[in-house]
């Protein structure tokens, strides 16, 4: 009868226990439970501060609130039985119980009679056991369902959260390259006004790979123009004076105001006349493009021709000095 009120008072405690939660207590010590890292190798909770030697399963933990919470628990009672071991061991002490009647019995010359009860005792505490053994597997038998249609629907949820990443992410791809298209698009436009004479042959899809390209980053459009495209220039109606053929009397006039980063022809003939002044060395070639050099060698001419602000600025006022010195 004992047995029997425990398996009974057992299943109350089973029913009115469904659904239990664990109060983990894992990291109380170790800045909490981090849930977001997820399980350790060894399936426990990882603590905020990097511990990972907790006792406590990661689905046990209630900081995590994780759905396997909700998959009933398996209860053990210590005095009841709960594997085939239990009820091995439990048989055994019996037949030795019922071995020890049987013999005194028999001393006693009741061997036979209605009083040898030696082969029933214990028989309700075996039935009692098996029957505890049927309800603890299925108590496993129902949480492992349990876990198993949680980890399908976790699996679920996790193909719909990086879909829904990967779409994210799509979208903000797209959004930095469109972003990417309009600053080439503002400062490609702008070189092209700087360079008209590039504009029939810079390639805008090549200079955006090439703009993307981290040795290219302190390189400026004009300067990475001129870099692509300059030996493809196109010959100009100007022709360059040289200081070799200079001749004695010169007729020349530059038709726009040049700055640094600009290029073109007039560009190449300022350095030329800069050479003939030796503001440039003998050694420098002319090029089309308006450099830091060329940039410093003008700012020493005006100054030294008290043109102000000796800002490397080649404006009409140093144009006219140049071409008087030159004459």
């Amino acid at each position: 009868m004992k047995i029997k009120a425990l398996i009974l008072v057992s299943f109350l405690v089973l029913i009115s226990t469904h659904y239990i939660y664990a109060t983990s207590g894992a990291c109380s010590s170790h800045s909490g439970v981090n849930c977001n890292a997820g399980a350790s190798y060894s399936g426990n909770v990882q603590c905020n501060d990097g511990w990972i030697n907790s006792s406590v399963y990661y689905t046990d933990a209630e900081e995590c609130k994780i759905s396997t919470d909700y998959c009933p628990k398996v209860l053990y009672f210590p005095s009841s039985c709960n594997f085939e071991s239990d009820y091995v061991n439990l048989k055994i002490r019996i037949d030795a119980m019922r071995g020890t009647t049987g013999a005194i019995n028999a001393r006693r010359g009741l061997l036979g009679s209605s009083l040898d009860t030696s082969a029933t005792i214990g028989q309700d505490e075996l039935d009692n056991c098996r029957k505890s053994i049927e309800l603890h597997n299925a108590m496993v038998s129902s949480r492992n369902k349990c876990l198993e249609d949680d980890r399908v629907l976790r699996e679920i949820k996790d193909t719909e959260r990086n879909k829904y990443l990967q779409e994210e992410l799509t979208i903000l791809k797209n959004k930095q390259n469109f972003q990417i298209d309009l600053a080439f698009q503002k400062y490609f436009k702008q070189a092209m006004d700087t360079l008209p004479e590039y504009k029939e042959i810079a390639d805008p899809i090549v200079m955006k790979e090439l703009s993307l390209k981290p040795e290219n980053s302190n390189k400026t459009f004009p300067q990475l123009i001129i870099e692509t495209y300059g030996i493809k220039l196109p010959t100009k109606t100007l022709k360059i004076l040289s200081t070799s053929t200079m001749p004695s009397s010169i007729n020349f006039s530059f038709q726009r105001n040049l700055k640094i980063g600009m290029s073109g022809d007039d560009v190449k003939q300022l350095q030329v006349f800069l050479q003939k002044l030796k503001y440039l060395p003998l050694s420098h070639v002319p090029s089309i493009y308006f450099g830091p050099i060329t940039n410093k060698a003008l700012i020493k001419f005006q100054k030294d021709n008290k043109i102000y602000p000796a800002s490397g600025y080649f404006s009409t006022s140093s144009q006219s000095k140049l071409i008087e010195l030159i004459k």
